[in-house]
């Protein structure tokens, strides 16, 4: 991506949290909208809201819309598609200020969650200006809003996790995401390829969610999480393995050889939607990826030696 690209990004994903905060303005008493910008700021590593949105690191909720318009070849629609981030990144503020509650990382997010209305309301009633409520717009709205957070419940509900179990319940979670996706086809006058998007989505989804517990598995481990790269290592560790023990010997590797498969998987399948832009994401993606792997492949015999020392009773052995 070229620096002009990543900049006029960040204006527009400025503008976008700009809109936002002046909608907490004046929409909610001045000291109680200050605690959600304040929230909202928490949650960048720069300490600018716009910029936890550029992060490589995320799941691209705003691009996937932009590049199915693209490969559709609509006209640019700065003002639908200006619309649609709004939206998303007020969705995605509802969910993860809910996720954080569940996840047990919740800091100011217990005493904020009654707030989270406010980021479903402007959340839903941006496509409220360009679908009346008798358009079929609406049921797959209802249906993708509805099955993602029945996801949420469901794999905090799980004793255990296969990978049918987690591609489906990988791919509910990011249904939100799905959502502007269906706006731009009926934008579009259908002619987009939606079931080629979606299917693509759903993969991407289950990608970016493996991805997220290969890296965060010592920390899920910790907190008992049923997350399936545990599952799967309570499954394949020997019987006098500890979690740690399985990681180290085996137990990463794997991880990394199913996201490269998977990735793999993901670019053959992206050849249909006829998106350079979409190619060129999943490239830089794999870079990514493996510039991080290798980075921790190589202490990976010092952790062995650490796990020893403080883990000398394993758990699950």
């Amino acid at each position: 991506m070229s620096s002009q690209m990543v900049e006029s990004s960040s204006s527009e994903l400025a503008l976008t949290i700009s809109r936002i905060e002046r909608k907490l303005q004046t929409a909610l008493p001045p000291a109680v909208g200050r605690q959600l910008v304040d929230w909202m700021v928490s949650l960048s590593p720069t300490g600018r809201a716009a910029d936890y949105f550029t992060q490589r690191s995320l799941f691209p909720m705003l691009r996937l819309p932009v590049w199915m318009a693209g490969a559709a070849g609509s006209a640019s629609d700065s003002g639908f598609q200006g619309d649609l981030a709004y939206s998303t990144i007020n969705g995605y503020y509802f969910i993860r200020m809910i996720d954080n509650v569940m996840d047990g990382d919740a800091s100011v997010e217990q005493n904020l969650l009654p707030l989270s209305v406010f980021f479903h309301s402007e959340f839903q009633s941006v496509y409220q200006r360009y679908f009346d409520f008798s358009h079929p717009f609406w049921d797959r709205f209802h249906s993708l809003w509805l099955a993602s957070a029945s996801a949420v419940c469901r794999e905090a509900a799980s004793p255990d996790m296969d990978l049918d179990g987690f591609r489906e319940i990988a791919a509910n979670k990011m249904c939100a995401a799905k959502i502007p996706l269906v706006a731009v086809h009926y934008q579009c006058g259908e002619a987009t390829e939606l079931a080629r998007w979606l299917q693509f989505a759903d993969r991407l989804a289950a990608w970016w969610q493996f991805f997220d517990d290969l890296m965060d598995w010592h920390k899920d481990y910790s907190r008992g999480a049923c997350v399936y790269f545990l599952c799967e290592g309570n499954r394949k560790k020997l019987s006098h393995e500890s979690m740690h023990q399985w990681v180290v010997r085996e137990g990463f590797q794997w991880g990394v050889d199913t996201l490269e498969q998977w990735m793999s998987d993901l670019r053959e399948s992206s050849i249909g939607l006829r998106s350079s832009a979409v190619e060129a994401f999943l490239i830089d993606r794999t870079h990514m990826f493996r510039a991080i792997v290798g980075g921790i492949l190589p202490g990976l015999e010092a952790l062995a030696e650490l796990a020893a020392a403080m883990d000398p009773e394993p758990r699950g052995a």
